[in-house]
């Protein structure tokens, strides 16, 4: 008898009982496709067999298949089949200890999601267990946070159609400290259609009223205009009524910034201008927006030589500035116009002192000032450079009211300065860049902790001073953790490294000589490690911290 002749239970039977065999699933897979017959009859046991035999370590490779190639069809199968939506290794039922529950990262709603499977989605939000005691469907399961990280992940790939799916569905996306906005425009992710419907929908949702204070759109103005320079972007995000001149810190400690500060192409400054951007609104001579159009006042200005371009578009800055109202006296035209001195740029400079720019130095006696003054009204520029201080229009210089005063954190006979330090400089890159050693910055900048060198962003560290001298000390020997590396998921999307210690696995103590620390005037350095030479006098540092 012919096996095609078999009743179809028999096939099932005889299906069941080589299931066993290890490689069966590729030959029933052969078979199904011999004829329709076979196919019909097979193919319910196949996925069985399949969703079977990856239970232990889901979602099976069909799940995710379907999930990447948006196969609603084989998605309703695999559910038919046993497959499981809720297993451990991709879904948390229950609370961390962040409170959220839901979708893992391996979880094949998430890459639907980043691949813009709209039916495959809706197909799985409408799935419910058939079990009666069952907490109803998948989507009601989600929860805010699930639907968050399903909006943010095909938002970021610009997938308009799973977005509008979702806001359909009435999902909020929205949050006190949503990132995905202001990183989709800081890399360019989204199209302008896209990112009109994101902004749209924000604009009305209740909770992030005043809108116009709302944080996270007015960083996505600011990665428009800063990093991604781009200009539909940051018209459309203009047209929103976003506040133009918004503050993105009075810390004191740090030199305050607006829009106007981080733009540094003319059409964008124009954009900004015509919207209603104030360039007078700092009210100071030395910090504003004509200073930050000169854009020389950061750690590294007149390290690197100016392109006759660069040039261009600055002196186009400042002229949309002054076409628009900018003032010296109120506009930062005091540091504007020496940062143009200290480029050797002396026709912008000219432009600045006949639209009254003027330098005003406290530590200059009354007629050193005085003596300042008539220098630059009779463009005597070598007369204006001898008598100011060379970091006078850098951001370590700037004084109360715009900085942490740097004598209560510096050492008072610096010579020279790093400015503007951002988030991610170390205490090793100031080291190699300025030619300083460790102990150095430790004796030159007191608010550097003994034992561990961090910089906080925005200040100011001295890079060069009064010589410094250090004294090698004994070695001891001491029972030392050994730091390993682990990785944690932090947030829906990053991944942070961090630092954690850890006693070795091994019976005994791990025993690692070190070397003490080393002292001098000014403070502690770093542990070093065993062996080193006394007369060791520049040290590079290895620090970890946390990115986000």
């Amino acid at each position: 008898m012919a096996y095609s002749t078999l009743p179809s239970e028999l096939h099932l039977l005889i299906a069941e009982f080589l299931a066993e065999s290890p490689d069966s699933e590729d030959a029933f897979n052969a078979l199904a496709r011999t004829n329709r017959t076979f196919y019909m009859q097979y193919n319910p046991f196949l996925y069985r067999y399949h969703v079977a035999s990856h239970s232990k370590r889901p979602p099976a490779p069909a799940f995710h298949w379907a999930a990447k190639n948006g196969r609603h069809d084989t998605l309703v199968r695999l559910l038919d089949a046993g497959a499981e939506p809720y297993h451990p290794r991709i879904w948390q039922e229950k609370p961390m200890s962040t409170g959220w529950t839901g979708l893992r990262p391996l979880h094949p709603a998430r890459l639907a999601a980043e691949k813009g499977h709209v039916r495959f989605l809706e197909a799985i939000f409408d799935w419910e267990q058939e079990d009666p005691g069952s907490a109803g469907s998948f989507g009601s399961r989600l929860g805010k946070r699930g639907y968050s990280v399903l909006f943010a992940g095909a938002a970021l790939n610009n997938h308009l159609p799973v977005v509008q799916m979702l806001l359909a569905r009435g999902v909020d996306p929205w949050g006190k400290n949503t990132l995905f906005l202001s990183q989709g425009v800081r890399l360019q992710k989204f199209s302008s259609e896209l990112l009109q419907v994101l902004l749209d929908d924000a604009r009305h949702r209740e909770h992030l009223q005043p809108f116009t204070n709302w944080e996270p759109v007015h960083m996505a103005l600011r990665y428009a205009v800063e990093q991604a320079q781009d200009i539909e972007a940051t018209r459309i995000i203009l047209t929103t009524g976003v506040n133009v001149n918004f503050l993105y810190s009075d810390d004191p400690m740090i030199v305050v910034r607006r829009p106007l500060h981080y733009c540094h192409q003319p059409d964008l400054y124009r954009l900004l201008l015509e919207a209603g951007a104030d360039p007078n609104i700092d009210n100071n001579d030395r910090w504003g927006a004509l200073s930050s159009a000169v854009g020389n006042c950061h750690m590294q200005a007149g390290r690197y030589p100016i392109s006759a371009e660069a040039k261009g578009r600055r002196w186009e800055r400042i002229q949309l500035l002054f076409r628009y109202g900018a003032d010296p006296a109120r506009a930062g035209g005091g540091w504007a116009l020496h940062g143009a001195l200290r480029d050797a740029d002396y026709g912008l400079a000219d432009l600045l002192a006949d639209k009254g720019a003027r330098i005003s130095v406290v530590e200059l006696s009354d007629a050193d000032q005085a003596r300042l003054h008539r220098a630059v009204e009779e463009r005597e520029w070598d007369t204006v450079m001898e008598l100011t201080p060379v970091n006078w229009s850098m951001e370590g210089y700037a004084g109360p009211g715009l900085m942490k005063d740097a004598c209560n954190r510096t050492f008072p006979d610096c010579e020279y300065w790093a400015n503007d330090v951002s988030a991610t400089d170390t205490c090793a890159e100031l080291e190699k860049y300025f030619d300083a050693t460790v102990a150095e910055l430790h004796a030159w900048n007191p608010s550097l902790l003994e034992d561990y060198c961090v910089l906080i962003e925005g200040w100011s560290y001295c890079v060069e001073g009064p010589a410094v001298t250090v004294t090698a000390a004994a070695s001891t020997t001491t029972n030392t953790a050994i730091p390993v590396v682990i990785f944690t998921e932090v947030t829906d999307f990053v991944n942070s490294t961090i630092l954690a210690a850890a006693t070795a696995t091994s019976a005994s103590a791990t025993t690692v000589t070190t070397t003490s620390t080393a002292t001098y005037s000014g403070g502690v350095p770093s542990p070093t490690q065993s062996g080193l030479v006394g007369t060791c006098n520049a040290y590079y540092y290895v620090i970890h911290f946390l990115s986000s």
